[in-house]
């Protein structure tokens, strides 16, 4: 018999949820949780039911909340990063590529996610059961390799500046995007052949699974993507911002130790000058070495701020999607232990992890960095403004309409003298 896998239902991209490998007989089993196929039997007593009923409004709440933040966020940052062309540097292009990401799977995730679940079947219909797990898989494989190349690109950026300058270009970044994109497409393209609409006891209920041939592909298959998506980008990003940090303290001693000599010279040169001229290059010289310390300081700064920026962002990722990853393996590797050890309220607040990864990012950028920050007031700006402009043209086009109408009622200068002149008579 072919090996079903009890796809996530458009909870999770198929290939990121804690997926459960059953026989077709047992996927269709009633009353299982449509996560963790047949490991947690809902079918409980009336006080556990009202308890999960209870649990089930804070989640969806939870969700609401969840999705507003992803989707107006992610918008929010998109809309800086295109309207203000200060802001399109090399970087911003890659976290760009990252805030679309995030946004497709917060429109093709959760809200599929709460009508699955309160539902309890599939009702999209089987082109959206193909493409949901595929999307939403594609938008998590962007998401992780698109933090690979920014710490690639901060890397040479910061630890070789001179040779970096030749490829750092924005046209290099759209190729780095474009080539993302299209390994995440190819990755992804076993959740969309092997997806497929089912019914389950009649033809009235549906649920998306997973039926892959038979044998041991799917393992190898989830095991792949853990190693691609996981170990690798997390190893690489280790590497590159552990030197990252190694460069940084070394450019802030060196920087110390160039001041201390400057005045070390300084104080000397003053000796062996006469007392006027000693006094003008010392205030030119301590006017230049301020300004030079001034500038390298705000400059080292502003790197350390982008670098601790990009550090947050990867870890909170890692933090997000590591329990589901983890569950994940634990499953393929060994069901049986893994019902032992999960169960449904384990589920959701890993499903709720994954989730809050795609919203933390633009709140990272709002709290880490000024000029996001001042682009999200901007972008607000911008609406209140357009607002108040379009208030103000209807108001005036309203008074305009009005005294053509109060013209048009009123008699002429004309006609009233001669109705004077006749009521005089």
């Amino acid at each position: 018999m072919a090996t079903t896998v009890s796809t996530p239902g458009t909870i999770l991209p198929t290939e990121f949820s804690s997926v459960v490998v059953v026989t077709e007989e047992d996927a269709y089993t009633n009353g299982t949780d449509s996560w963790l196929g047949e490991t947690i039997d809902i079918k409980q007593n009336d006080s556990v039911r009202i308890g999960f009923a209870l649990q089930e409004e804070v989640v969806y709440t939870l969700y609401a909340i969840v999705f507003v933040l992803t989707v107006v966020g992610n918008i929010l940052v998109i809309v800086t990063l295109v309207q203000d062309r200060r802001m399109r540097t090399v970087t911003n292009m890659f976290l760009l590529s990252l805030s679309t990401s995030d946004l497709i799977f917060g429109i093709f995730c959760m809200p599929f996610t709460v009508v699955g679940n309160v539902l309890g079947r599939f009702v999209f219909g089987e082109v959206i059961c193909k493409m949901l797990p595929y999307i939403q898989g594609t938008s998590v494989t962007v998401s992780v390799w698109t933090m690979v190349v920014i710490s690639l690109e901060r890397y040479h950026a910061i630890c070789h500046p001179l040779s970096s300058r030749i490829w750092q270009t924005k046209a290099h970044a759209y190729k780095a995007i474009a080539g993302v994109w299209l390994v995440a497409v190819l990755l992804n393209l076993p959740a969309l052949i092997f997806t497929t609409l089912k019914s389950i006891n009649s033809e009235t209920a549906y649920k998306c699974y997973e039926h892959w041939p038979e044998g041991p592909y799917v393992q190898i298959y989830r095991l792949c993507l853990f190693v691609i998506l996981m170990v690798v980008p997390l190893f690489l990003m280790a590497i590159s911002y552990g030197l990252i940090i190694v460069e940084l303290q070394k450019g802030m001693k060196l920087e110390k130790s160039t001041a201390d000599n400057e005045k070390g010279e300084n104080g000397i040169r003053m000796k062996n000058l006469d007392e006027a001229s000693c006094s003008l290059n010392e205030r030119v010289t301590k006017k230049a070495t301020t300004s030079t310390a001034v500038r390298s300081t705000s400059t080292s700064d502003a790197k350390k701020r982008v670098v601790k920026m990009l550090i947050i962002i990867v870890a909170l990722f890692f933090i997000c999607w590591t329990p589901s990853w983890v569950t994940n393996i634990w499953i393929t590797v060994n069901l049986e232990s893994a019902k032992k050890h999960f169960g449904r309220p384990e589920v959701t607040i890993f499903k709720l992890m994954t989730y809050t990864s795609a919203c933390v990012n633009p709140v990272v950028y709002c709290f880490m960095n000024k000029r996001f920050r001042q682009g999200f007031l901007n972008a607000f700006a911008c609406v209140r403004i357009r607002a108040s402009e379009r208030a103000t043209a209807s108001e005036n086009v309203s008074r305009f309409q009005s005294g053509r109408r109060a013209n048009l009622t009123r008699p002429s200068p004309t006609n009233y003298t001669n109705v004077s002149s006749d009521s005089s008579v």
